[in-house]
């Protein structure tokens, strides 16, 4: 219930609004009793506010893991007429994200290093930390799901270069880049990923290979 609604408001005043009467209690609660997880929160935010200053009107943005479609409705705000491809692997939110952004190219898949078959783990009390890795089969509110594995090499052939990628996929963002070496090198883009203190563990990498 409260995702739909969240849904709802992306990309509206009132959800900028209340998203930022929200971020800022947040970061004003942490600061107060969590220096370090405040620290984390105004470098999270400070994040997407400069994804959306890296955008270029004549070339593509690419969102991986693009969720209830946060980042993609901050873009289309400061440029509305942006070239924008989302890749989202939960076929709910997906559709969503469809009738949300009539003029973005939305693929319901997950990207890798590989084109095949994966069960994704969906997770229903924390949406945005549903992913390939299997550790989340252990909490107790997890849906597995099939879904298809594409190279962004395949998936994106169109002609017009892309200037930024954002990937936001829990742990597989090396698989990720290694399915993009021809799309990396022909436009050479800004790249923009999450990494957590453990990299990709879950999928046999190091974080020291991710940024190698």
């Amino acid at each position: 219930m409260i995702l739909r609604f969240k849904q709802i408001l992306v990309g509206t005043l009132a959800g900028r609004l209340l998203e930022n009467i929200r971020e800022n209690l947040a970061l004003w609660k942490a600061m107060r009793s969590m220096p370090e997880q405040g620290s984390w929160l105004f470098q999270d935010r400070c994040g997407r506010l400069l994804l959306s200053s890296l955008c270029e009107p004549d070339r593509v943005f690419m969102d991986i893991g693009a969720h209830i479609g946060s980042v993609i409705s901050s873009v289309r705000y400061r440029i509305p007429g942006a070239t924008i491809v989302a890749v989202e692997a939960d076929p709910e939110k997906a559709d969503w994200l469809k009738k949300k952004f009539p003029g973005v190219q939305v693929h319901n898949c997950t990207v890798g290093s590989s084109q095949g078959e994966a069960e994704f783990q969906v997770d229903l009390d924390r949406p945005g930390f549903s992913s390939l890795a299997s550790d989340l089969k252990s909490r107790s509110k997890v849906r597995t799901i099939p879904v298809p594995i594409q190279r962004l090499d395949d998936l994106y052939t169109g002609t017009k270069a892309v200037g930024l990628i954002k990937i936001d996929v829990e742990g597989m963002e090396l698989a990720v880049l290694q399915g993009a070496t021809n799309l990396l090198a022909r436009s050479r883009p800004i790249v923009y990923f999450e990494s957590g203190p453990c990299g990709g563990a879950a999928f046999g990498f190091t974080i020291e290979q991710l940024f190698d």
